[in-house]
């Protein structure tokens, strides 16, 4: 699972979380942690549509207003 989804965002639309049973740190891609910390919950899988391409897809809560959602390698 690499795609992320701003907290908010998931209140906001209802979204069915969990918690995970290990937390884990995220980093980005030059290899610093990055500054929200450890990840302790994610999504139930949702699906996913733009244009044609559908995927059921789990993402990690964390905080990024700016951003609602990142998706990662997993989408592609």
């Amino acid at each position: 699972m690499t795609c992320f989804m701003d907290e908010t965002f998931i209140r906001k639309h209802n979204y069915l979380v969990f918690g995970l049973s290990k937390p884990i740190s995220i980093e980005a891609i030059d290899g610093r942690m990055l500054s929200f910390g450890v990840v302790t919950k994610a999504t139930v899988p949702i699906i996913l549509q733009i244009g044609t391409h559908q995927e059921d897809l789990a993402f990690y809560l964390i905080t990024s207003p700016r951003h609602p959602i990142i998706l990662g390698l997993s989408w592609l």
